[in-house]
């Protein structure tokens, strides 16, 4: 009898879950993976992406600014309520916790 090690299937998840699980756009992780660069990979999204290909969108090299700047998401947010009279309703985010 022989045995023969089975390569494990890598679950793949799809690019909204992604998305909102490390906080980049799909429009980012889609992008990424539709650069034609030699340093990337040029491969479709459609039937999701496994743990390794998410690894390589977190560590891809940040082509615009430093990130997001946090002082002006509080100050949209602030404008938003006092000059046009939205409310943040944040239940979808504490609901999820």
């Amino acid at each position: 009898m022989k045995f023969v090690k089975k390569e494990k299937e890598d679950i793949k998840y799809f690019v909204p879950e992604i998305a909102q699980a490390i906080g980049v756009s799909e429009g980012t992780i889609r992008g990424y993976f539709m650069n034609k660069s030699p340093k990337r990979p040029n491969k479709t999204t459609k039937d999701g992406l496994t743990l390794d290909d998410i690894v390589a969108v977190l560590e891809r090299d940040r082509t615009r600014g430093d990130g997001i700047d946090f002082g002006a998401v509080a100050e949209i947010r602030r404008r938003l309520v006092t000059e046009k009279g939205y409310v943040l309703d944040n239940s979808d985010e504490e609901a999820a916790e």
